[in-house]
Order: C-alpha cells, then sequence, then structure tokens
C-alpha cells in the first residue's frame, strides 16, 4: 500500500516539473521570436549596428574567458613525447640482482624500485617503503610497505618479494655485483606488508644500501638461483619502476627496447610517455643515428666524444660525477713494497694529469686519496700528504735503491684500462721501473690474479657508494681471497677508525674518524689514487629539466628522470 502511494506521488511529481519545463520553455522559445520581429524591422544600418555589438559582446567574452583562465592557472610540465637513446652494445641482463653493463643497468634503474632512492638533492628517500622504524640499539630496522605498491603485471608488493630478494642475494652460490650486502643481518617476515632487517651490529650507512631493484617473487620463486641468467625474464621483466617494459626487439637488424611510462608509480609519475633504447656496434653508428633524426639522444659519450657532441647546436650534453675512481694498488706481500720509500718514489713518478689529458680526453680530476672532493662525503679533506709529480725527484730516489725493479702490473683488459696501464708504464720507464702488464677478462682476473695475489701492482676502479663505507678496501679483516683489500694494508689504528665510524650514526663523530682515516693512507701510500672520471650523456634540447648530477655510478642518469619533460601545459595555481 504504501508503495503504491509513493509511486503515485512521484508520478505527480514529475508531471509538475514536465510542465514547469514546458512553460520556460515556451517563454524562451517567444523571447526569441519578439527578437527576431523586433530585428527584422531594423533598417539594414541598424542591422549592422546590432550584429556589430553581438560581436563585440562575443569577443569582450571570449577574452574575459581567457584572462579568468589564464589568471587561475600557471603553465607546468605535463605528460607527452618520447625520447630514442643511442646505445653501444645491448642489454643481456636486465635484472637488479645481475646487471654488470651499463646497457643492463640503464634499463633496470627505470624499470625497478628499491625501499628507497635518492631525490634531487641526493638525500635519501622513501620509495617501496612506507615508513620505518629504528630500534634504540640500531640494530633491528623495520619496514613498512606501502600497500599501494604494485608490479607491472598489476599484483600486489608485498615482503615476501623482499625477502625472497634478499635470499638469492645471501645464497652462499650467488655472485653477482650485490653480494655480501646481508652478510651478518637476518630478515624476519612481520605481515604481508612489514619485515624486520635485524643486523649484528650498528651499521650507520644501511638505510643507504636498500636502493637495489626488488624482484617479483610470483614470477622469480620457483625457478633455481642456477638458472636465473638464462631466464627470459631478463630482457623482458616486470618491475615496480617508473617505466615498464612495452616492446622489447633484440632479434631484428634495428635491436631496440621500448619503455612506456607507468601512471602508477608510487613516488611520482613520469612525464615522458617513451624512453627508447636502440643498440649499435659503436660510437659512430650511434652518433649517426642522432645527427639522421634515428634517435634523439646519446646514452654513454665516450671521453674522446665529448667535444665533439658538445659542439652540435640541438644537443645538450650533462656531466655525471661519480663515486668512481682508479687506483693503482700495491701489494704489499712485496717486500720490495714494504719499503715506503720506494712506494713513494713510484707514486712520485706518476703523472696523473697527462694520463687524465691522454687516457680520458682530460675528463677527470684528479684524486688524493681514499674519499673524495666535492661529493658531501664524509671525512674528505685535503690537508693530507700529497704527492706530486717528480720526475727527477723519483728517478733520484730509486737510483739509490741500486737494485732492478721489475713489477707486473694487472689490469682489465677492456681499452681505457689498457690505455691507463701503458701510460703508467711509459711514465715509470722514465725513473727506472719496469712493468710487465698482464691483462685479462673480469672473471680470469678474479681468480687468477686477485684472489691468490699473483700481482705486484693492480689497476682498479673503485666506487664508494653513496655513503662512503671504505671498511672493505681497507680493514685486515678484508684481506683473503674473495675480499676487497688489494693492497693487503693493515693497521690497527684505522681498523678502529673504520669500526667506530660504520657503527655511529652521528655525523661529526664519524666524519671526524674518517679524517683520521684519511690522512694515515695518504701519508702510508698503500695505493696512488690516480683520478676520477666524469660520465657524459646528451639529450635534444626540446627535453627541458635534465641535470649536469653527481651520482653513485654513471647508470644514475635517470635518477631523476621523472622530472624530465616535452609537453607543456597549464594547471590551477
Amino acid at each position: 500500500m504504501d508503495f503504491k502511494k509513493t509511486k503515485i506521488f512521484l508520478s505527480f511529481k514529475l508531471r509538475r516539473i514536465n510542465k514547469a519545463l514546458d512553460f520556460v520553455f515556451a517563454k524562451i522559445v517567444k523571447f526569441f521570436q519578439r527578437l527576431k520581429g523586433a530585428y527584422e524591422i531594423l533598417s539594414i544600418w541598424e542591422k549592422r549596428i546590432v550584429v556589430f555589438l553581438f560581436l563585440i559582446f562575443v569577443i569582450g567574452l571570449v577574452f574575459l574567458s581567457r584572462d579568468i583562465y589564464f589568471k587561475n592557472t600557471k603553465t607546468a610540465p605535463t605528460v607527452g613525447g618520447s625520447i630514442s637513446f643511442a646505445e653501444v652494445g645491448e642489454p643481456k641482463l636486465i635484472n637488479p640482482l645481475f646487471a654488470k653493463s651499463s646497457q643492463d643497468k640503464d634499463i633496470v634503474n627505470l624499470v625497478f624500485s628499491g625501499l628507497f632512492c635518492w631525490n634531487e638533492k641526493r638525500e635519501l628517500v622513501p620509495d617501496l617503503a612506507e615508513k620505518w622504524e629504528i630500534s634504540e640499539d640500531k640494530k633491528t630496522y623495520t619496514f613498512h610497505l606501502s600497500p599501494t605498491a604494485v608490479w607491472h603485471d598489476g599484483v600486489p608488493v608485498i615482503a615476501d618479494d623482499l625477502m625472497f630478494t634478499a635470499s638469492l642475494i645471501s645464497d652462499p652460490n650467488y655472485s653477482g655485483p650485490l653480494r655480501g650486502l646481508f652478510e651478518n643481518v637476518i630478515l624476519e617476515k612481520v605481515d604481508d606488508n612489514t619485515l624486520k632487517f635485524v643486523l649484528q651490529e650498528p651499521y650507520a650507512p644501511f638505510l643507504n644500501s636498500l636502493t637495489f631493484g626488488i624482484l617479483p617473487s610470483h614470477i622469480f620463486s620457483n625457478i633455481p638461483l642456477e638458472e636465473m641468467e638464462e631466464n627470459e625474464f631478463n630482457l623482458s621483466p616486470i618491475g615496480t619502476g617508473p617505466y615498464r617494459i612495452k616492446e622489447t626487439n633484440l632479434t631484428n637488424r634495428k635491436k631496440q627496447i621500448v619503455l612506456e611510462r607507468n601512471p602508477e608509480h608510487l613516488r611520482r609519475a613520469p612525464l615522458i610517455s617513451e624512453i627508447t633504447f636502440k643498440f649499435y656496434d659503436d660510437f659512430e653508428k650511434a652518433l649517426r643515428a642522432y645527427n639522421t633524426g634515428e634517435a634523439t639522444a646519446l646514452a654513454d659519450i665516450p671521453h674522446n666524444y665529448v667535444e665533439q657532441t658538445g659542439q652540435i647546436k640541438d644537443l645538450n650534453t650533462y656531466k655525471l660525477i661519480s663515486s668512481s675512481y682508479m687506483v693503482l694498488f700495491f701489494n704489499l706481500e712485496n717486500k720490495t713494497f714494504q719499503d715506503k720509500s720506494v712506494r713513494e718514489a713510484v707514486a712520485a713518478g706518476i703523472n696523473k694529469n697527462a694520463i687524465i689529458q691522454e687516457a680520458i680526453s682530460g675528463q677527470g680530476e684528479k684524486v688524493i686519496g681514499p674519499l673524495l672532493p666535492d661529493f658531501d662525503f664524509l671525512g674528505y679533506t685535503d690537508e693530507v700528504k700529497k704527492i706530486e709529480y717528480n720526475l727527477e725527484a723519483a728517478k733520484t730516489a730509486i737510483e739509490k735503491k741500486k737494485i732492478s725493479l721489475v713489477f707486473d702490473l694487472v689490469v682489465f683488459e677492456d681499452e681505457d684500462s689498457l690505455k691507463i696501464a701503458e701510460l703508467v708504464k711509459n711514465q715509470l720507464a722514465e725513473v727506472g721501473v719496469e712493468i710487465n702488464i698482464i691483462s685479462a677478462d673480469t672473471l680470469s682476473i678474479q681468480t687468477d690474479y686477485i684472489f691468490p695475489k699473483k700481482y705486484d701492482l693492480l689497476l682498479f676502479g673503485e666506487n664508494l657508494g653513496a655513503d662512503p663505507d671504505p671498511y672493505p678496501f681497507w680493514h685486515s679483516s678484508q684481506i683473503g681471497a674473495g675480499k676487497l683489500n688489494f693492497s693487503g694494508f693493515e693497521n690497527s689504528e684505522v681498523d678502529t677508525l673504520l669500526e667506530e665510524a660504520r657503527t655511529n650514526d652521528d655525523w661529526t663523530f664519524r666524519k671526524e674518524k674518517y679524517e683520521k682515516f684519511h690522512k694515515i693512507i695518504a701519508e702510508e701510500i698503500p695505493a696512488v689514487f690516480l683520478f676520477r672520471p666524469f660520465d657524459h650523456f646528451a639529450i635534444n634540447n626540446n627535453v627541458k629539466n635534465v641535470k649536469d648530477a653527481k651520482v653513485t655510478t654513471c647508470a644514475d642518469k635517470f635518477f631523476q628522470v621523472e622530472n624530465w619533460y616535452i609537453k607543456i601545459g597549464r594547471e590551477k595555481k
């Protein structure tokens, strides 16, 4: 009964609304009919005046609307556009646990995310982590993952993904670039969005080490570690980063990988719609691709091409200053090098400026010790012992030894390393030191020379990371096969300084400890610190807000890609 009454009432209301609308419509029609009648009785000149006034009214209305729109909005970057990078070589392992080449790492850094990332001020900010707590004893870190984080295939990111990734890194059979990251660290899953890292002792740079990309356990969990490097996932991976794989084509003559923006990215979805990597056999072909319009950017510019590419009018070149540098390590097991005066003479016989100029076309700067300048590194000071190039002093010091000095210099077989080694050899020949260069691939150098310490001198590229922890390179516990104290340097004071600095998170305290460490290394000369190279990439000038940057490695060129843009739109003020 009530339902029928309601239906009758609504029907009555609708009839009244329809009548009201009909009445209003009729009035409007009648108004325009009268307007038309009035217009028709006007003379031709009066009609022209009316039309003219009407046009002025419409134009005024348009300008008023435009003025209101522009007063209440501002220009802003908007989504759109694409970049095509020409790159030499091609990727093989687009996987954060196995990526070795710059081609691999460039794409890894766009496709994958870690718990943390770096902002444009080089400050550590959360990425997949939503929040975290650190225990009072600085040994337990609890992380809460963002509940809205999803993989590119739509599956939610959960604690199992990080647990799985960490278990691979901790596997004794894992030999990738992240090996040792979780040594003496226990992981505990609290719930699907929460997990704990329990350290044996406090480690100040721990958060900085959690920027590595996380793997999807729902894809990889049933694949044995030994089969992962051969898995097809490594060329069409699924990640959580600002870009996702759209197309992989490495079989045809024109090899390329196309990435599309991930609009669901947690931090800030990027503005460039697509980034394509096109792969070439050499840089001349990559440069030709840019000049013919096939590409709009150059991923990694060889040092000897920087000046040439800098002269291309529509191409902007950007400098990357990384935390990497070249070092010549003395093997202190060699009795000759146990004589500090010999080490000092060898150091004085090396002309770093000449090496920078000839080996990397001037694209670098001298290094005076194990910590780098102009990088906000804790502990850097230039108030240390500096051994400048002095040919005559070096020659005199060597002659006083009255012995024949012949040393084996072990070096990686890449072109740049061999060039540096040849320059060192020729310079030291002038002071009376004979150098035999031994070059080999990465695996052979590790197993045949570094692990058994079968070298007198080792030319090696060292990277300090975002937060310097020189412990692996200079603490006496790091001497031995598979470890990184290449000189075999032992100093109890240095050991203590490094232990204290890495276990205390007080910035002033750490700075003081590292400054003392820096001075001791410079004084004892267990190695010759040669130079830090600068890296470069270039992009067509229609891409805006790209900047020179201080980075950990040259593959970090994309760490602020979400700020790059091509298209301009407007947004509310």
